[in-house]
């Protein structure tokens, strides 16, 4: 049967730990995560549970152009049936907009200062733990790339330094 991941996210917003004790060993690759406590905060449930839907389902993606341009897009693309999963998403984030495009729902984040000030801090606290982590890594040195620029246009070895890494990217990765 399918998963409502509406009702997923609902159920963690309102998820309340009386008391949890954590008594066994850690799961391997799971070392990373936020060690268990008797009171967890709503926020960082969702958070994590947002990291791991991103390993699957974000993209984090850079366009350039020939004229020097740069842009950075974070977005995640579902079945137009799953639309209320990315405005709640959006609703806690406050970034970004959601829209309809034919049978899908998209999720984007393109303004840089809601990439560097809300996203991408998310995920320091709350690292990936696929190959997305490659990418968001790659994002964030393109991103660091672009704010050195004194200008809006980059010039051409910050325009290729940010197309390589592009280039590495998704499934431009070997």
């Amino acid at each position: 049967s399918k998963i409502n991941l509406l009702d997923q996210i609902e159920s963690i917003l309102n998820f309340t730990v009386a008391s949890i004790k954590y008594t066994g060993p850690r799961a391997p690759g799971i070392a990373n995560l936020a060690k268990p406590t008797n009171i967890q905060n709503k926020k960082d449930i969702f958070l994590q549970w947002f990291v791991g839907f991103i390993d699957a389902e974000g993209h984090f993606i850079i366009s350039t152009n020939s004229k020097g341009y740069v842009t950075f897009r974070f977005i995640i693309r579902l079945h137009i049936d799953d639309l209320d999963v990315l405005q709640k998403i959006n609703n806690i984030l406050k970034i970004g907009v959601v829209r309809v495009e034919g049978n899908s729902s998209v999720f984007v984040v393109t303004d840089l200062n809601s990439l560097r000030e809300v996203l991408l801090p998310i995920f320091d606290n709350y690292p990936l733990f696929t190959t997305k982590a490659l990418d968001l890594s790659d994002f964030k040195r393109a991103i660091e790339i672009k704010l050195n620029s004194p200008t809006p246009k980059l010039n051409i070895t910050d325009l290729t330094n940010i197309s390589t890494i592009k280039s590495g990217m998704n499934l431009g990765r070997t």
